[in-house]
């Protein structure tokens, strides 16, 4: 008779402690929106429909259809700051690159800084510590 009370007694604690959590995850689990639940899988499938690309150093600088005036005064400008980056945060860039692998906002940043289209050419143009 002891060694029943003492398994009761044991059975209830553990069900006395694993009740309120579990009662919290199922009423936050109905509380979502029934709609919520595909939008991640449903982005997935229309995402890999759209074809990506990317600009190279011509339709970088003219993508708005600028005249030629001012793309040769933006390819003056980005030089410029790829030069200045490259003197003042030469350091960072280089600890930037050995900690990315283990840090994934780093990783994250890098690849979602600027909108797709632009991001190879400014890649390579500009690297920043991110």
């Amino acid at each position: 008779m002891d060694e029943t009370w003492v398994i009761s007694a044991l059975a209830m604690g553990v069900l006395a402690l694993t009740v309120p959590p579990a009662k919290r995850r199922l009423e936050l689990s109905r509380a979502k929106h029934r709609s919520l639940a595909g939008h991640a899988r449903m982005a997935k499938r229309v995402a890999a429909l759209i074809p990506g690309y990317a600009y190279d150093e011509d339709e970088f600088f003219s993508s708005d259809g600028a005249v030629a005036a001012i793309i040769e005064k933006r390819k003056a400008g980005m030089n410029r700051l790829a030069a200045i980056f490259e003197n003042r945060y030469s350091k960072s860039v280089v600890m930037t690159e050995a900690a990315k692998p283990g840090i994934s906002d780093l990783q994250f940043t890098g690849a979602y800084r600027v909108p797709f289209q632009y991001s190879p050419y400014l890649g390579t143009r500009l690297r920043t510590a991110s």
